[in-house]
């Protein structure tokens, strides 16, 4: 199971102590593909563009980011269930 979480990003760059972030939302996928389609979606709706090109950073095999684009940033993480199901 792959867990993708979007990140409001508009705040980073506010006075030194008082930079925020906030989680906009967390979804659940079969797939690290899937979850990574969903972000780019959302992405382009957010900036208002069409056929974005997200470049993602694998920071390890259950771990993917997406850098600050400028409004939002995007993790992809694999996360096991309480059942034991990845």
């Amino acid at each position: 199971m792959w867990m993708a979480v979007a990140t409001d990003t508009t705040h980073v760059c506010d006075s030194m102590g008082t930079e925020k972030t906030w989680i906009i939302w967390r979804k659940f996928f079969r797939s690290a593909a899937k979850a990574k389609e969903y972000c780019v979606r959302d992405y382009e709706e957010r900036a208002h563009v069409r056929k974005a090109a997200v470049l993602w950073e694998e920071e390890s095999e259950n771990r993917y980011s997406s850098p600050d684009l400028l409004c939002v940033m995007y993790d992809v993480v694999k996360i096991e269930t309480e059942d034991g199901q990845e």
